[in-house]
């Protein structure tokens, strides 16, 4: 199986969750990235990425 096709499910939420995904957010957040900054991102929105990288 390839390593991004690897998944686990969460019981709680009932979804499927790829531990790469887990695994960069928790870089962003030791990075001091705001969830906001990452969420607005994945949308397309880069002003908030952008303004926190000056």
């Amino acid at each position: 199986m390839e390593k991004s096709a690897q998944v686990f499910m969460d019981e709680e939420y009932g979804m499927e969750v790829d531990p790469e995904w887990v695994s960069l957010l928790i870089m962003a957040k030791e990075s001091g990235i705001p969830i906001e900054v990452v969420r607005s991102f994945f949308k397309g929105d880069y002003r908030g990425y952008l303004e926190h990288n000056g």
